[in-house]
């Protein structure tokens, strides 16, 4: 009998129990069928365990994170921790993250247990990350791109526009937009990945509970790939309204097109066809004008 495909191999976790000396470890299951971790609930560490479910870097957004941003998480397990510290004070809760060693090839973490519920996109939700956002943008401005925890993956806006144009060639094979990207206003932590799974609502106030991926990325990046992750309604108006406290809204007009571009390639939106990603709802420079 095969494995249910939200739930890793027994195999697999009976290697990870074994490991934490946990005859109680529970999987859990997970919330999309690309999500990019096993998750399992350890009753020894009173902890989530998170591994990823493939032993190499492989599938498109991983792809994606190495070449555009030097990130390979198997590579650079023990560190992904670090980013943590790179974060300034928010108005949510950030889980910490620490490593735990290796097991069938593959990383393995450990964050503190929490009770929450799945975040759903109320306009109080969206205030919330609004206020985030900002204070993350406003706190690391910079002019480099790639991983934040090391100097050594960490390169010029200068070189950005020919590796975006290299990772496309590569991975989309699509004619490239006609007009040629512009250049960035500077460079932020962004999280190329996030989708509402990344958060938990707490009794109190909102929980982050999956930051690995957070990179040094264009701005502007960060706010194609919020374009289309911010539902309509009264959200994307209290997310714009909140940000604003903090920072101006950057121009998208002329990086929207090559960012979605990469966002599809990435398949940060789920497997779907071009189409879909390109005739998304343009609302940013309405909201934010």
């Amino acid at each position: 009998m095969s494995e249910p495909s939200d739930s890793p191999p027994a195999t697999l976790t009976r290697a990870v129990a074994s490991f934490l000396k946990d005859s109680r470890l529970v999987v859990l299951p997970i919330a999309f069928d690309d999500s990019a971790n096993w998750l399992w609930r350890s009753h020894e560490l009173d902890a989530i365990i998170k591994m990823p479910r493939t032993p190499t870097c492989d599938g498109s957004f991983w792809q994606g994170m190495h070449a555009l941003f030097q990130v390979n998480r198997w590579r650079d397990a023990p560190s992904r921790p670090e980013l943590k510290a790179w974060l300034p004070p928010l108005p949510l809760e950030v889980l910490a993250m620490r490593y735990l060693g290796v097991v069938a090839e593959r990383p393995l973490w450990a964050l503190p247990w929490v009770e929450g519920d799945r975040v759903e996109w109320t306009s109080l939700t969206a205030q919330t990350l609004g206020h985030t956002l900002g204070q993350i943008h406003v706190a690391t401005q910079g002019e480099c791109v790639g991983d934040p925890v090391s100097a050594d993956r960490q390169t010029s806006l200068s070189t950005w526009s020919a590796r975006v144009i290299d990772f496309l060639k590569a991975m989309d094979g699509s004619p490239l937009p006609v007009t040629p990207l512009p250049p960035s206003v500077g460079t932020v932590m962004a999280l190329p990945d996030m989708r509402p799974d990344q958060f938990l609502q707490g009794a109190q106030r909102l929980i982050w509970c999956d930051w690995e991926a957070l990179v040094r990325a264009p701005i502007e990046f960060d706010w194609t790939l919020l374009e289309l992750m911010v539902p309509s309604g009264m959200a994307r108006q209290a997310f714009i309204a909140a940000y604003q406290q903090h920072m101006p809204v950057p121009s998208i007009r002329g990086h929207r097109a090559w960012y979605r571009r990469i966002l599809h390639a990435m398949q940060v939106t789920g497997p779907c066809e071009y189409a879909r990603v390109e005739e998304a709802s343009v609302w940013i420079d309405l909201l934010s004008s």
